[in-house]
């Protein structure tokens, strides 16, 4: 949990726009956890760089790893809000078979899977991580149609409300790179009004 506390502090200041100091820690305290095969670590990576990414920080090559780790549970399934960071991952890549072993896995896992978590990837899980993954190829359009219709049933695939705010996070940064700027503001405004300080209200 010391490493988790961690993330949250990343969070605060990414808020702050202290970029290097998360970059810092990321490659002093997240990148050697990651050896340690835990699932919450490797949320924890892929949602900094992804959150990094959105406020257009350079991560550099840090994906690779987190990618190869993410991959060795690609077929695991057990939660979509697991899969969703696994998509972040595979999304970011430099190695393009691990977002076509992610693609095939999650089809046979709608398929032929079963249980509550099968239903909500099948009924929220999935558009969501389609939105990511439109979002990482540039199809901002598409992120924002895929994931708006279904973000307000996000609390289904699990995670905390601050792990789930990065689907509001990029849902704003996709209407905001698609040119559909007054739903950016008006996303940005509600995330705000949920999540006062002056550092989001600013940006």
């Amino acid at each position: 949990m010391a490493h988790h506390n961690g993330w949250h502090l990343a969070l605060f200041l990414i808020e702050q726009g202290r970029f290097d100091e998360v970059l810092a820690d990321y490659d002093r305290f997240t990148a050697p956890k990651l050896a340690d095969d835990a699932t919450l670590d490797r949320v924890d990576a892929a949602s900094l760089l992804w959150r990094l990414e959105l406020a257009n920080v350079d991560v550099g090559d840090r994906w690779a790893q987190v990618a190869g780790k993410w991959m060795a549970h690609v077929d695991d399934h057990v939660l979509a809000f697991n899969d969703l960071h696994c998509a972040f991952a595979a999304a970011r890549s430099p190695d393009p078979d691990h977002l076509i072993r992610l693609t095939r896995s999650l089809d046979d896992y709608e398929r032929l899977g079963s249980g509550d978590n099968r239903q909500v990837t099948a009924e929220v899980g999935r558009r969501l991580i389609d939105g990511a993954l439109a979002f990482a190829r540039g199809d901002f359009a598409r992120a924002v149609d895929d994931i708006l219709p279904v973000r307000a049933e996000a609390v289904r695939i699990g995670g905390s409300h601050a792990q789930r705010d990065i689907v509001n996070l990029t849902l704003i940064a996709a209407a905001e790179r698609s040119g559909q700027r007054r739903l950016a503001r008006e996303l940005a405004a509600e995330r705000v009004g949920g999540w006062p300080n002056a550092g989001s209200a600013a940006r």
